[in-house]
């Protein structure tokens, strides 16, 4: 990995770059949301002085603790992702998911079909088959997924 700087609104930031990928961590968006802040709009972002190291993780929000992630904490207003149901995104099979996602959608974007390495062909979607795309860390095509659920909602009448 090489070194990478950039300058910010509010500052220089110091990340890495890798297979020509930039990447920074922890960055923050938005100021203090804890003490007086609780419950309303954060505290705007103050700018730093010098190079702010963007190298680890910023802290998730307050939730159980996961392996490989920072201690949670209630100022926690930093570009890191998703963990998509708990997490911050932070963890290695959290990047694999991201690069799934990532993946895709560039294939998308570039030719119209959602299709990456590693990742099965997701056939057109029909009324019988209802096909999608389960993305994570191993995705999957799944077949009617709701099916059980629409009939349930059909039988009392709903639809």
């Amino acid at each position: 990995m090489d070194a990478i700087q950039v300058e910010t609104s509010y500052g220089k930031v110091s990340g890495a770059r890798s297979d020509g990928v930039s990447i920074f961590k922890g960055v923050p968006y938005a100021g203090r949301i804890s003490g007086d802040r609780r419950f309303r709009r954060p505290a705007e972002l103050e700018p730093w002085a010098g190079v702010r190291e963007a190298l680890h993780l910023g802290a998730p929000a307050i939730q159980p603790p996961r392996r490989n992630e920072p201690e949670p904490a209630k100022d926690c207003l930093y570009l890191h992702g998703s963990g998509f149901v708990i997490g911050s995104g932070g963890s290695p099979e959290r990047f694999v998911a991201s690069h799934n996602m990532a993946a895709l959608w560039t294939s998308f974007a570039r030719t119209g079909r959602p299709a990456a390495e590693g990742v099965p062909e997701w056939p057109a979607y029909t009324l019988d088959g209802r096909a999608s795309l389960r993305i994570d860390t191993r995705c999957e095509v799944m077949y009617d997924r709701y099916g059980a659920e629409l009939a349930m909602w059909r039988a009392a009448g709903w639809l």
